[in-house]
C-alpha cells in the first residue's frame, strides 16, 4: 500500500496507532525540512522530489500545474538510480533502480507513506503515489 501525507501531521504527537498506519515514512524532498525530526522519517529519497529547476519554474508561475506534473513524470521515468538515506547520520546508499521502482517494491510488502511539506493538492507527492501504484500493477502482471 502506498499513500501520501504532509509532514504537518507531525506537528502534534501521533498515537501509536496513527504512527503504525503510516508504515514506512519516506521523505521525498530535495532538502531536509526544518523542524522535522528523524524520529518521524524512516527513509529520505531526494531523487523522488522534482528537480530544483522544475520546482522553480512552478513556483515562479512560468509553467502550469499540468506541465509541472508532466515534466515531473518524465524526470521520474528517466531516473536509473536511487540514493537512500536512512537515519540522521546515515550515509547515502545508491540502489540501481528508480525511486518509483524502489518505492513500489517496498509498498508490495508494507504500507509506505510518502512525505512532503506542501499542504495543498499542488504537491509532487500525489503524482509520485500514482506512479508507484502504476509500477506496482506492472510488477504484479
Amino acid at each position: 500500500m502506498i499513500q501520501e501525507a504532509s509532514t504537518s501531521i507531525f506537528r502534534k504527537p501521533l498515537s501509536a496507532g496513527q504512527r503504525a498506519s503510516l508504515g514506512m515514512r519516506v521523505l521525498t524532498t530535495r532538502k531536509w525540512i526544518q523542524g522535522l525530526s528523524w524520529d518521524d522519517v524512516d527513509l529520505w529519497i531526494k531523487r523522488a522530489a522534482p528537480s530544483q529547476s522544475l520546482l522553480s519554474a512552478w513556483r515562479s508561475g512560468s509553467i502550469t500545474w499540468e506541465t509541472f506534473t508532466t515534466r515531473y513524470r518524465e524526470e521520474q521515468q528517466s531516473q536509473q538510480t536511487t540514493d537512500i538515506v536512512q537515519g540522521k547520520r546515515g550515509t547515502p546508499k545508491s540502489v540501481p533502480v528508480s525511486p518509483v521502482a524502489y518505492l513500489a517494491r517496498i509498498a508490495q510488502h508494507m504500507p509506505v507513506t510518502v512525505l512532503c511539506w506542501e499542504r495543498d493538492e499542488h504537491c509532487h507527492r500525489f503524482t509520485l503515489v500514482e506512479l508507484v501504484k502504476q509500477a506496482m500493477l506492472e510488477v504484479a502482471k
